[in-house]
């Protein structure tokens, strides 16, 4: 993953990796 200055175009799958993390503690 190179770093070109778009990082929003990272954004859309780090937030539901997040998303999905938050989910699993909430969950457990």
């Amino acid at each position: 993953m190179q770093n070109t200055g778009e990082g929003d175009a990272d954004a859309p799958f780090l937030w539901a990796a997040i998303a999905v993390e938050q989910l699993n503690s909430q969950t457990r």
